[in-house]
């Protein structure tokens, strides 16, 4: 069980991750947010609408570590191990982590990451949670430079002792026109997804979790983020988050978070499961 409290805007946040009893908490979030591994649908997911909470149940991408080294592989993709493959013996790439970054090395990846996330138009890097999550000892972070040093993929993980979760991603932006370059780049994140694959086995996890299926079949670059992952031969479970105020502040912070969510895919899917009182 993992446990997080950072500010985010003028809300305390509480993240609860992972199963188990959270009773004892020292500080009284505004909202807490619990995020829980799957296998299954919950079969009773009552969620009570006086504290206003409700349940988004995303289905996600695992590989499974308790495997050996040589059979996860095997399952990747023959295209995809092969550009592994040639990242390792042909492209000069250097493969870095850092299990306890300084804040320097947070910021870092922040100059790196935020640029990125605006192109995508996705949510920028929450710099306390990854304080936060290093203070916890629960941060890794890694990425792939050429051989002149430039960063070329990052990556950004949440750890527990049951998995590592993929929580921020990105790729150094390039000219489209460059094809060269756009397929280096293309190889350095396989590599790097392999390399982090065998660094959390390694580490004793039980699960590398690419995170959650993009569900809008509208959405043409999440649907071929969605054929990246595949390409690794993954199971299937479930990402649980469950979203509760617990004050005033916290139900003026939680109500545009679940309008938001609200009009997506994955809200509509989640409904299936969800049943609240």
């Amino acid at each position: 069980m993992l446990t997080l409290n950072y500010k985010r805007s003028i809300f305390q946040i509480c993240e609860e991750i992972g199963s188990g009893s959270y009773e004892n908490q020292t500080i009284k979030p505004d909202i807490t947010i619990r995020f829980e591994l799957l296998f299954s649908p919950p079969k009773n997911s009552e969620l009570n609408k006086r504290n206003f909470s409700f349940r988004l149940l995303i289905p996600n991408y695992l590989i499974n570590l308790a495997e050996e080294e040589s059979q996860i592989f095997n399952k990747i993709h023959k295209n995809t191990r092969y550009k592994i493959n040639r990242a390792i013996n042909r492209d000069d790439l250097l493969y870095f982590e850092h299990t306890n970054p300084t804040d320097s090395e947070i910021e870092e990846f922040k100059i790196f990451f935020n640029p990125f996330a605006k192109e995508r138009n996705i949510r920028t890097c929450d710099v306390n949670k990854l304080k936060e999550l290093r203070d916890q000892g629960a941060l890794v972070m890694s990425f792939v430079t050429d051989k002149d040093r430039r960063f070329l993929c990052y990556h950004v993980y949440q750890k527990d002792d049951q998995q590592g979760y993929l929580i921020y991603s990105a790729s150094r932006r390039y000219n489209h026109d460059d094809s060269g370059f756009r397929n280096l780049i293309g190889r350095a994140n396989r590599y790097l997804h392999w390399k982090d694959i065998q660094s959390f086995k390694q580490k004793g996890c039980k699960w590398y979790n690419f995170g959650g299926k993009i569900m809008n079949e509208e959405d043409i670059e999440g649907q071929n983020v969605n054929k990246f992952k595949l390409e690794f031969g993954p199971i299937t479970g479930f990402d649980s988050r469950i979203f509760y105020s617990n004050s005033l502040i916290g139900k003026l912070g939680i109500i545009p978070i679940h309008f938001k969510w609200r009009k997506s895919p994955e809200y509509k899917y989640s409904k299936n499961f969800v049943s609240t009182k």
